[in-house]
């Protein structure tokens, strides 16, 4: 099961985290100067669910 990477976008934008490049698969995200990156691969406009929940902990 995965998840439309335009909901990830809006979650992750609330919480403050742009993107800032595509390095394809991958979207890089970046919150400020002090926080690492995170990166997120997206297939198809889409993400897996498990990557997903994993994400969720780091940007919250």
């Amino acid at each position: 099961m995965s998840i439309p990477f335009k909901q990830i976008l809006s979650h992750l934008e609330v919480r403050g985290w742009r993107l800032q490049r595509i390095w394809k698969p991958y979207r890089v995200f970046l919150r400020g100067r002090d926080e690492l990156p995170i990166l997120i691969e997206v297939n198809n406009g889409r993400v897996d669910r498990k990557a997903w929940e994993q994400i969720k902990k780091i940007a919250d």
